[in-house]
């Protein structure tokens, strides 16, 4: 095996070990010639191609409100409501299909069309809009907190929750919309008594495993606003540690010749 591909295989392992950035590999005592990675990362802020979380926080973009309905009042009557989620659960009274399935769907042209996503992932669907829009010529907007939402809006009995977000969701959804870490039970009670007064596209990360919500302080608000960060902030780390090396190996794949040639 090279000895490009033994850097890799051994940064890689340095991550799962909780060791963050290539600069670590790069000064272990058992790490070998590093300097091919470091021919085209040149210098330290680089080494995560924009993976490091607080440059990600920082390139955040505020979300369109035009784009979406928060309550039943502001459905029009004729609207067909579609639900866009991978659940295997039935909404009644919607129909059930993928999003980027929906711009190939000739019925639904000239439609008032409302989306239901999970109440997370609203990434994915927005991306989605603009083409819908113009293949269909339809009027379509996203229900802004999710099915579980609507169907409490509804009038049905289901019990309001908090969202459980993965790290890969917790990034995309971080290009759009303001996010904030809820670190301690103070910033939780804090976060509960101002919810009314937030922006309505203002969310919350409990970074904490040990933090909970009791059932009767969930307000609706609560549960569209407010997620569960599965692992805490360390498992949110290694993801992105994973993703920048993922990066850097590719980046040196394609330019391993062009660095082999100057060093």
């Amino acid at each position: 095996m090279s000895k490009y591909w033994n850097n890799i295989i051994r940064y890689i392992s340095s991550v799962a070990l909780g060791c963050y950035g290539i600069s670590a590999l790069a000064n272990s005592p058992s790490s070998d010639d590093f300097s091919s990675l470091q021919c085209y990362a040149s210098n330290e802020k680089n080494y995560t191609y924009n993976y490091d979380l607080e440059t990600l926080l920082k390139k955040t973009q505020l979300r369109q409100k035009e784009h979406y309905v928060f309550s039943l009042e502001e459905i029009p009557k004729n609207a067909l409501i579609i639900d866009v989620t991978s659940s295997d659960d039935f909404v009644a009274g919607t129909l059930k299909l993928p999003v980027h399935s929906l711009k190939l769907k000739k019925y639904l042209r000239n439609q008032n069309i409302i989306l239901l996503g999970n109440g997370k992932n609203y990434a994915s669907i927005e991306k989605e809009l603009n083409s819908i829009r113009a293949f269909l010529s339809s009027s379509v907007k996203i229900f802004y907190g999710g099915v579980n939402l609507w169907r409490f809006q509804r009038g049905e009995p289901v019990r309001l929750t908090i969202n459980e977000i993965l790290p890969a969701e917790f990034v995309t959804e971080s290009k759009s919309g303001k996010w904030i870490y809820i670190e301690n039970k103070k910033d939780l009670e804090f976060t509960l008594n101002m919810l009314k007064h937030i922006d309505t596209f203002d969310r919350f990360a409990i970074i904490d495993d040990e933090l909970f919500i009791p059932s009767h302080k969930i307000s609706p608000k609560a549960s569209s606003a407010i997620f569960r960060l599965k692992g805490g902030k360390k498992t949110l780390k290694d993801y992105m540690a994973e993703q920048g090396i993922i990066i850097a190996a590719k980046k040196q794949k394609e330019l391993h010749d062009q660095c082999s040639q100057t060093l």
